[in-house]
């Protein structure tokens, strides 16, 4: 490698030095991932690594000092680790199962490709405007091309579901970033008119759905009456039908504009799968809500069997709907 000779006098072993360098920063650079893998969004990882690696480029070629170089390839190997974990990973979460295997190889022939064609490409600047010009200029596009990506990809997802979103959402709170970043990738964005029906006592139920914004009212009818209870931002609702495969036990409508980020029933078992916090979170709610439903039909039989007037079912409708909504929630 004549930059090694020549611009860095490293002598014959320059190139052993230089590619030494870029292994320790793979290893650090692994080590990093596995530390902050969970608790970072992938897209922000990728972002970072790529971002970094443009950087690194650039200082790689502007200070001809030994040590300098050296530094900067450890963080080159760093950043590049970093970014193709975050990619890999990704992938994975993006596309699905029956397809991965050929996502990857489609993937992997371009990236290869795209890396033949840059040495090409790399050679002939070197050749033609200087090694050193023609490093500053991939680091320079590396950084350009990442941040208009940047800019675009947030523009694109604003009101999406999101990691950050679903953390505040108590039931999420403990959930490992990475695992609420899968789960978000399976969700769907949906908006509902007042009074339409999301689901309806009694149907089978197949979806689960988090409450983004507006309000929807929750309506579960029983001889005697019906409890009505307002779900709002953060909260969650048709977990009961999929946790214990019992049909819809209310029906809920959207009381106003509403928009929710609904998950099917096989994601949702395998988000619960993948994390025992969220599981366990989901079952008491679950657990709760339904003993307010057992103990709410109970005190309306009794007051219909004692004669009690519609003032008495409306004291016993409001003693069991005050904490039927999830617990401690939070606006999205």
């Amino acid at each position: 490698m004549p930059y090694a000779q020549e611009a860095l006098h490293l002598g014959g072993a320059g190139v052993g030095y230089l590619s030494a360098a870029l292994g320790v920063g793979a290893v650090i650079g692994g080590l990093v991932a596995a530390t902050v893998g969970n608790n970072v969004r992938l897209d922000t990882l990728l972002a970072v690594g790529v971002g970094i690696l443009g950087a690194a480029m650039i200082v790689f070629g502007v200070i001809h000092v030994a040590a300098a170089a050296i530094a900067c390839l450890i963080v080159l190997g760093l950043a590049e680790t970093l970014e193709y974990m975050a990619y890999e990973t990704l992938l994975q979460q993006s596309v699905p199962e029956n397809m991965i295997g050929r996502a990857a190889g489609s993937m992997d022939t371009l990236f290869f490709n795209v890396m033949l064609f840059g040495n090409l490409v790399s050679g002939l600047l070197a050749a033609t405007i200087g090694l050193t010009i023609a490093i500053l200029s991939f680091g320079v596009g590396i950084l350009a091309v990442t941040g208009i990506a940047w800019v675009n990809l947030r523009r694109q997802s604003q009101g999406e579901p999101d990691a950050e979103r679903l953390a505040r959402v108590p039931a999420f709170q403990d959930v490992p970033a990475g695992v609420r970043e899968w789960g978000v990738r399976r969700m769907v964005r949906e908006q509902f008119r007042p009074g339409s029906v999301i689901i309806r006592q009694g149907d089978e139920g197949d979806t689960f759905y988090i409450i983004a914004k507006g309000t929807a009212r929750v309506e579960m009818a029983s001889e005697g009456g019906t409890l009505e209870v307002r779900l709002s931002k953060g909260d969650f609702f048709g977990e009961i039908a999929l946790l214990e495969n019992v049909p819809r036990t209310a029906t809920v409508r959207a009381a106003d504009d509403l928009t929710v980020y609904s998950m099917s029933r096989e994601d949702f078992e395998e988000l619960r799968s993948r994390t025992a916090e969220l599981s366990r979170s989901l079952l008491e709610t679950a657990s709760a809500r339904q003993e307010q439903n057992r103990n709410f039909r109970l005190t309306l039989a009794r007051s219909v069997e004692l004669g009690g007037g519609p003032a008495a079912i409306q004291a016993d409708r409001s003693r069991h709907l005050r904490s039927w909504g999830s617990r401690n929630a939070q606006p999205l």
